[in-house]
């Protein structure tokens, strides 16, 4: 004779009860995540792996550009007799020359937070994107490295190393092609003799600006009646104009440049002095 108290002993011993099945769907999750953490590890190291291996393999290529022709391509697609610079499926490259070296930089559309970067400069990969690149994502926020003010106006270099300046234009001091004033930050021309060239240095005078850029020489611009713009004239630039190096300073780059009142004065790679621009008593007014 069967027992009925056994029968229901044995009915409960086979199902779970509520506590035990939220343990057991508390550790199936549990391992889920362990499987999904491990997994996303896997293909952030394989991305890595990927950008960098691509980043070795077009320095390789520029380089081989430059024995050929003597320089690095000037874009991207005219690498490697226009067939572009390798890369793999889902690697994306943003390419700049400037005064002759080139600045690589590599992101992933499979993972938008992943970049490196090499240059002909350092010469050896690094993380994230050059500074005159486009972080993934979108462009970075402005983040602002050297600020001089002049009378009326001020200008500054931001972290994509180039210049801006607002407030009072009317002698052409901020330098954007017009005298029309600015309550916000304008960019200075970059073409013409600054064409390539990025902003190392900026100094503001009364109403003039001065600048040294990437090949280690002086710019000017702004008023100009005393020739504090160093380009042998008296004559006011809207735009940037590049200081003589005729004469004196021949041959010499610039290490650091202060602009004042109507004149200019600088300190080359000789370590001397040199100004240019107004030389009466002061004030001149």
């Amino acid at each position: 004779m069967i027992n009925k108290g056994m029968v229901k002993l044995r009915y409960r011993r086979m199902g779970f009860t509520i506590v035990e099945l939220l343990v057991i769907i508390v550790i199936i999750g549990i391992l889920a995540a362990i499987t999904l953490v491990s997994y996303n590890g896997i293909q952030i190291r394989a991305t890595e792996a990927t950008l960098k291996s691509d980043l070795k393999n077009a320095s390789i290529q520029l380089e081989l550009d430059k024995a050929v022709n003597g320089a690095y391509p000037a874009t991207e697609p005219e690498a490697n007799d226009g067939k572009g610079l390798p890369k793999s499926s889902g690697t994306e490259y943003q390419y700049s020359v400037i005064d002759g070296e080139y600045y690589l930089s590599a992101t992933s559309t499979n993972n938008s937070s992943i970049a490196y970067n090499i240059t002909s400069v350092a010469g050896s990969i690094a993380e994230g994107v050059w500074s005159g690149h486009e972080a993934p994502g979108g462009p970075s926020p402005i983040e602002w490295k050297q600020i001089a003010t002049g009378a009326n106006f001020s200008c500054a270099i931001a972290s994509d190393n180039l210049a801006y300046c607002w407030g009072d234009n009317s002698q052409g001091q901020l330098g954007n092609n017009t005298i029309a004033s600015n309550i916000v930050p304008v960019a200075i021309t970059m073409n013409g003799v600054l064409s390539g060239k990025i902003i190392k240095s900026i100094t503001a005078g009364y109403m003039h600006t001065c600048a040294i850029a990437s090949d280690d020489l002086a710019y000017c611009w702004g008023y100009n009646t005393t020739g504090q713009l160093g380009n042998n004239s008296a004559v006011q630039s809207l735009v940037p104009v590049a200081v003589s190096t005729a004469d004196v300073l021949s041959g010499k780059t610039i290490k650091s440049i202060v602009a004042s009142y109507q004149h200019t004065c600088a300190i080359a790679s000789d370590d001397l002095a040199y100004c240019w621009g107004y030389n009466n008593k002061w004030p001149a007014w």
